[in-house]
């Protein structure tokens, strides 16, 4: 999708490159569409994993995700799997998809045009790993805010803005910035085996 967008955005072979607005744009966008289309496999795992910590009269007795999608679409209506939770995820993944795919992009072309790199893996790996650092940047007060939403007592927070606030005001910035190694050691292994692969089958594909 996030091909698509930049070609809808006037990306094309010769054509001056896109600028970073545009690529964060487009890059939400995808971000957003794949996390509508993936919200009821999220809705499904989230409600199987939370089916072993229920009595064992109100389990749901998932036996699978496809078992899952179906008991909730037949019980509940199709519709309900896009109620529950749908737009943190899309925040969620617009946020990750800009610093994942707007940023490489972005780290690529200064690194080929700027520094004077060639577009080799080595370019690839040192634009991934840029790209890594800015996406847990990015993501890692989102993801203490939901951790803090998520575990409050007593209504201490009415939302994401005001949990944020709230930290920020109390805490320090830098509060919003606790387990960054963590976020950073999990996002840098995947953005860069992502991103080394798709310049090689991207590369391979151009000859046919």
């Amino acid at each position: 999708m996030y091909g698509t967008l930049k070609m809808l955005a006037g990306e094309q072979q010769g054509a001056p490159p896109l600028s970073m607005v545009t690529k964060c744009i487009c890059a939400a966008g995808a971000g957003a569409i794949g996390a509508f289309a993936g919200n009821p496999g999220d809705v499904a795992m989230v409600r199987m994993q939370a089916d072993g910590n229920l009595p064992a009269a109100e389990r749901r007795g998932y036996r699978n995700i496809f078992h899952a999608v179906r008991e909730i679409s037949r019980t509940e209506g199709v519709a309900s799997m896009w109620r529950s939770g749908l737009l943190p995820n899309m925040n969620r993944a617009m946020i990750v998809t800009v610093g994942q795919l707007a940023a490489y992009d972005q780290c690529k072309e200064v690194l080929r045009h700027t520094v004077g790199l060639a577009d080799t893996i080595p370019t690839h790996f040192a634009a991934s790993f840029m790209a890594a650092f800015i996406a847990s940047a990015l993501l890692n007060p989102v993801d203490v805010a939901k951790t803090r939403l998520m575990t409050q007592r007593n209504g201490q927070y009415t939302g994401m803005a005001h949990c944020l606030s709230t930290v920020v005001r109390q805490e320090g910035p830098m509060a919003l910035y606790k387990g960054f190694a963590a976020t950073f050691a999990r996002q840098c292994p995947y953005v860069v085996v992502t991103w080394l692969t798709v310049e090689q089958l991207k590369k391979k594909m151009a000859q046919y």
